[in-house]
């Protein structure tokens, strides 16, 4: 009877003591989580690259259109500001852009002036293209002198040059476009008035180099302040050989030391004195050649360059 009661009592001491059961670590948690994590990440930017890159691209470029087409038609400018944007594949403009667009746009169809002004971006969809345009419209040359940015600026003043001579026009330019304004203007009249008045030494100098030629004013030839042209030869001293040349004075060419500079002025005096004997004279093959080959040609093959 002991015996089996201390079975019984081992058994029962057996079946009370907890039994464990396999749990998951939490180091296997956290990485099962963030791989769930990551993978949701991956569809969501991958989602959205498809939506953004692909679908909308049609449905923005139709919103804006729609928008931009009401505001012209409805005459209600507001309507711009729904404007998305602009995507044409091999060149996008964002938003703010495509609103400027629409009102300059409106601006020109109802010749709208405070809404061309009305525009904050002053770059080249904003308001300097919206007056640029304007002006052209409604023949105001006045309207250019709004224009902040200064390449349409210049742009705009060149375009009324062209239908009209006018020096106050082009000594408002600031960008390199002056040199083709004033260029307008030497052609009609070669002045030297426009030449010191031009803010820009090296446009300044070139304008009294063209002028002095073009007038045979040796006097010019001394306001040039840049000595040294891109040959290195004294801009001054080329300035007066070539006007000696357009006179037919051939007795300054053999005191020219420089023998490229003497081939010059025999080529250029031959041409406009019409002496082929000069061409004799020329020490360089080629330039002798070219002597020879251009006397008989027409019209001012040697006017010089602005």
């Amino acid at each position: 009877m002991g015996k089996s009661t201390d079975f019984i009592q081992q058994n029962a001491n057996q079946d009370s003591q907890p039994v464990l059961i396999s749990t998951p670590s939490k180091n296997k948690c956290y990485k099962r989580t963030a791989i769930i994590l990551i993978s949701i990440m991956i569809l969501v930017i991958g989602s959205y690259f498809i939506v953004s890159k692909i679908l909308p691209i049609t449905r923005l470029n139709q919103i804006s259109e729609y928008y931009e087409s009401r505001a012209i038609q409805e005459k209600n400018p507001n309507l711009c500001y729904k404007v998305l944007g602009w995507d044409g594949g091999d060149y996008r403009i964002n938003k703010d852009n495509a609103i400027a667009e629409c009102l300059s746009r409106y601006a020109i169809e109802n010749n709208d002036l405070n809404i061309c002004l009305s525009i904050k971006i002053k770059g080249e969809y904003g308001q300097g293209k919206c007056l640029l345009n304007l002006a052209k419209s409604l023949n105001r040359p006045d309207l250019c002198k709004k224009i902040e940015y200064a390449p349409q600026k210049d742009e705009c003043l060149l375009f009324f040059l062209s239908n009209e001579v006018n020096e106050s026009l082009c000594l408002e330019m600031t960008t390199y476009k002056i040199r083709d304004c004033l260029r307008i203007l030497l052609k009609e009249k070669p002045n030297s008035d426009y030449c010191s008045k031009t803010k820009d030494k090296q446009t300044a100098d070139d304008c009294f180099y063209y002028v002095a030629i073009q007038t045979r004013d040796k006097s010019l030839c001394d306001k040039i302040s840049t000595l040294q042209d891109s040959t290195n030869y004294n801009r001054q001293d080329n300035c007066r050989i070539r006007i000696d040349a357009r006179i037919g004075n051939k007795d300054i060419c053999p005191t020219i030391v420089d023998s490229s500079i003497r081939d010059m002025c025999y080529v250029e005096t031959a041409f406009y004195t019409q002496n082929s004997e000069l061409c004799d004279l020329v020490e360089n093959d080629y330039r002798k050649k070219e002597c020879y080959e251009n006397i008989t040609k027409q019209g001012d093959i040697y006017e010089p360059v602005f």
